[in-house]
């Protein structure tokens, strides 16, 4: 009698025509309900007809229950989180941002696709933002949330052609929908990869300065091809540092959520990926990161001159520099080499050297080094020969002495 008079109470109070706007404003409803389920416990976990000295009626009561509690999760709460989504998506400041609540959105309502800790953990923050120092309201809005995500499926009803969760997901369709087009305008690699260099910005610091590498005798002997140009900045994840301490590691971690990310956007109908997917998709991005790493290099090195000398004075003074005891020459080939030559160290086994040349890791390395073997092979000695470089260098000390002696003419 108790739980049914709760259950009457609810209906009578909080009837379909009556508008709840907030969340805070639904707990009075759901909190009813809820603790008329509990007056018997959950049913669910009791076995039926052999509990509580056979004087258990939950089995009878609590399904009429339940349905009572679920119907107001469904038609009453989940709208209320739908709405609040809603603003959220159209007050994001980001495609980042966008697509977070786009995937909270999609999980709340959808439990083909749903990962329970990706829609709690979004709105633990915002009931945290909205109740700072009301703990008892943010647990209360969270133990309803619980309880709807392992029963409810509002996406599947309407599938079914439930009026009612047709009736309170239609007015989302054209925002869901246009919002879907906008992000996957960006395929799911580029966005995953474009993450990647983000966050290892903030996790590496500053760029390689191309400049700094070299040392003052930079100016002295080289100019930029274009003139305040960022191309000798290169960032952190395309060295070596940041292809071995942070690109490897977290392209080989790529989370079930990026994949996820397809079915959020309506790319796919499923939510579910195999080995495979996971695999074409690190391919996907590793390609991406080869590209841009040649193409930030190539750049970097095309961006830098010669000094131009204007008469045998200022030759005189560049080719010094180069033959002098800082060898700019030399340092900025070697930085090329350091970070365009990215292979592992083979070992002497060959059953192991074998197995690493076929990881990704020498992969990766080998499409990265090839655009530049000529350049790398200016260091290079072969055959006992000495490096080519080297001669280069002999050549440029010719023609610097022929200029001092020119200089020094009488």
């Amino acid at each position: 009698n108790a739980v049914l008079a709760q259950v009457n109470q609810y209906k009578s109070e909080y009837s379909d025509n009556k508008i709840m706007r907030s969340e805070q404003e639904i707990l009075e409803p759901l909190n009813t309900i809820r603790e008329a389920t509990l007056e018997f416990g959950f049913f669910r976990d009791k076995p039926k007809y052999v509990s509580d000295m056979g004087l258990y009626q939950g089995h009878v009561i609590g399904p009429k229950v339940e349905e009572t509690y679920l119907s107001l999760l469904e038609f009453r709460y989940l709208p209320s989180l739908m709405k609040q989504l809603a603003v959220d998506l159209s007050q994001a400041n980001s495609e980042e941002e966008e697509l977070e609540t786009l995937r909270v959105f999609r999980m709340l309502t959808d439990k083909g696709g749903r990962q329970d800790k990706v829609v709690t953990n979004y709105f633990a923050q915002v009931w945290q933002q909205a109740f700072p120092n009301n703990v008892k309201t943010q647990e209360q809005l969270m133990e309803h949330l619980n309880y709807a995500l392992m029963h409810t499926d509002l996406q599947g009803l309407r599938r079914d052609g439930n009026q009612d969760a047709i009736r309170v997901m239609r007015p989302y369709d054209h925002l869901i929908q246009q919002t879907q087009e906008a992000l996957g305008s960006v395929s799911i690699a580029e966005r995953v990869y474009r993450n990647l260099k983000q966050s290892a910005n903030a996790a590496l610091g500053a760029p390689l300065d191309l400049k700094t590498a070299v040392g003052p005798v930079f100016d002295l002997v080289f100019e930029q091809r274009v003139s305040n140009g960022q191309a000798l900045d290169i960032p952190q994840l395309l060295t070596q540092k940041g292809f071995n301490s942070y690109f490897l590691p977290q392209s080989e971690s790529v989370s079930e959520l990026a994949l996820v990310d397809s079915w959020v956007l309506g790319q796919t109908t499923v939510a579910q990926f195999s080995l495979e997917d996971k695999q074409v998709l690190r391919q996907k991005i590793r390609d991406l990161y080869v590209a841009d790493y040649t193409n930030t290099w190539r750049s970097a090195i095309n961006d830098v001159d010669v000094k131009y000398f204007a008469d045998i004075n200022e030759a005189v003074s560049v080719f010094s520099q180069f033959m002098g005891p800082q060898q700019p020459m030399n340092r900025l080939l070697n930085t090329v080499e350091k970070n365009t030559q990215l292979f592992p160290n083979l070992p002497q086994d060959d059953k192991a050297r074998l197995a690493l040349m076929e990881s990704s890791q020498y992969k990766v390395a080998a499409m990265i080094a090839l655009p530049f073997a000529d350049i790398d092979g200016l260091l290079a000695q072969k055959d006992q020969q000495p490096a080519y470089i080297s001669e280069v260098m002999s050549a440029m000390q010719q023609v610097y002495s022929y200029l001092k002696a020119i200089q020094d003419a009488p």
